[in-house]
């Protein structure tokens, strides 16, 4: 491994925090639309507190393959919004004791995608500027700090699921990285709703395993901490977590971009992937880029960081240009010599990554990117 220079933090969220719940809210309206209509248009924001859940934006599809009809618009009535939002909850976690109803308020203009609209959607309709990034030294390609704070969610998850009767379906996780060769977990922080009445010990007991494991598959990227216990891991620090989700926050979709992306250390670029369609550069742009950065990282050995910008009413990025950890700056032609450059088109993207018919909520909740999707390839 190259030499690790740090320290660096990342930190990783539970499905059931209040900003995943909208972010799975906001991908499930995109999947919608978009299995109905491979150009549907999507930008939609959920905010949502409590017992009150808002959906507002704009969604515009018309399927072109019922047998014997015309365009035939999508079908979103408030019968149907709040079942896909039941769905998700329920996706987060949300059943059983834990289950949580909200009432869906919306300002949505859903309808008809016009002929006229379908004609200009392989053009942007915004500038922006997407990166991706790819590290070599990671089996996920991710940065270190983002691959370890990514497997310690994992266990998080895994125990709130084995002991879901305690364990509420809010959490997080924060870690800090030393410098080295093969750097220190400086220390783990932990979040887990919980019943009332459990203690410390008992969340021990139930959590502690699973990080262990977690230490295991890490320990030939990073040291474990040099203790289980006080500050380097630490477990609830704020004292009981009991009121969580949406009764212990407000949440917001694409407030977690940072997380979806590259974590702190990497400059993301554009905006947040959620709740846009198939064929808006912060989505198509993001995916490509990462694509092309994993790519160019095989190729070379090399961490790369790969940059597309779009300007509005272009087909394609007018600039693309890369950067390898060695400092050297490519720019397109130098780019193609190295790897087939792929067509990086909003239309041909959307296309070749089949971005109108995957399941976003899943995609969102386990990672954008690091997971072997098609983009990762």
């Amino acid at each position: 491994m190259t030499k690790y220079t740090g320290p660096r933090s990342a930190e990783d969220i539970l499905p059931g925090h209040p900003d995943r719940l909208c972010d799975a809210v906001a991908e499930r309206l995109v999947q919608e639309a978009n299995w109905w209509d491979a150009d549907a248009l999507v930008g939609v924001e959920v905010a949502l507190h409590r017992h009150k859940l808002y959906i507002t934006g704009r969604i515009a599809a018309s399927s072109l393959d019922l047998p014997g009809m015309g365009p035939e618009p999508i079908r979103l009535d408030r019968g149907k919004l709040e079942k896909l939002v039941a769905a998700e909850f329920e996706n987060a976690g949300y059943t059983g004791s834990w289950r949580h109803h909200v009432s869906v308020e919306t300002d949505l203009d859903i309808g008809e995608l016009s002929d006229e609209e379908r004609d200009i959607r392989k053009f942007s309709d915004d500038q922006g500027i997407a990166t991706g990034y790819a590290d070599p030294d990671t089996p996920s390609l991710l940065p270190l700090e983002a691959h370890v704070v990514r497997r310690l969610r994992l266990a998080l998850a895994a125990a709130q699921k084995s002991s879901s009767n305690q364990l509420g379906p809010d959490g997080k996780v924060l870690i800090r990285l030393s410098s080295g060769a093969v750097p220190r977990l400086e220390y783990v922080n932990l979040a887990i709703q919980h019943v009332p009445g459990v203690g410390f010990e008992d969340l021990y007991r139930m959590v502690f395993p699973y990080l262990e494991e977690a230490f295991v598959d890490l320990e030939h990227l990073v040291s474990p901490p040099t203790s289980l216990a006080g500050d380097a891991v630490r477990l609830n620090g704020i004292g009981d977590f009991t009121c969580g989700g949406p009764l212990g926050d407000n949440g917001l979709s694409g407030k977690k971009l940072v997380v979806d992306h590259y974590g702190p250390h990497i400059p993301i670029g554009g905006g947040a992937i959620c709740g846009k369609d198939a064929h808006k550069p912060d989505r198509v742009g993001a995916l490509r880029a990462r694509q092309i950065a994993c790519r160019l990282t095989t190729a070379t050995g090399l961490a790369a960081s790969v940059h597309l910008g779009f300007l509005p009413g272009l087909e394609a990025p007018d600039r693309i240009w890369a950067v390898l950890e060695d400092g050297r700056i490519l720019d397109i032609d130098t780019l193609a010599n190295l790897i087939p450059l792929p067509d990086c088109s909003l239309d041909a993207t959307a296309r070749d990554l089949e971005l109108a018919n995957q399941p976003w909520p899943e995609i969102m909740r386990k990672g954008y990117m690091g997971n072997n999707w098609g983009w990762d390839r």
